[in-house]
């Protein structure tokens, strides 16, 4: 019984491990992420800082009403997009989390853990695509298709 227990908590250190090293590489994705947005962002700032003195004023300030209006358009479809998105992936991740069962900590029940394990990190993979493609879509069509 002993050996049994050992044997559980020694996989659960490595599903527990395995678990933070993935929410360590999400995160490092992440940071990258946000830096290309970063670097896109500036290169748009200097661009607009470069033309505008060029631009008489009237034309600058209808030109700046019309790409507000354009950005929030883009923020509004981008928010609703990305809310069903992480709703849709919150509710397969709950779905993953229902079909966990203290059982499956017995090495006989390995192959069940490993298949819901490999659900969440198909999820988890998925959604990261998602948000790339979403974000993609944003900046390079300027209109959002879902």
């Amino acid at each position: 019984m002993i050996e049994k227990l050992k044997a559980y908590e020694q996989q659960s250190r490595t599903y527990h491990e395995e678990s933070i090293n993935g929410l360590i590489s999400s995160f490092e994705k992440k940071t990258i992420f946000n830096q290309k947005i970063v670097v896109e962002f500036r290169s748009t700032l200097e661009s607009f800082e470069r033309t505008s003195s060029l631009m008489a004023k009237i034309e600058l300030d209808e030109q700046m009403k019309e790409g507000e209006k354009t950005l929030f358009e883009l923020k509004q479809q981008f928010n609703i997009i990305l809310s069903e998105k992480l709703k849709q992936s919150n509710n397969e991740k709950q779905k993953n989390y229902d079909l966990l069962r203290p059982t499956f900590g017995h090495p006989t029940k390995k192959n069940h853990l490993q298949i819901i394990d490999d659900q969440e990190k198909r999820r988890q993979d998925d959604t990261q695509k998602n948000l790339e493609q979403l974000r993609s879509d944003t900046m390079v069509n300027k209109s959002i298709k879902t």
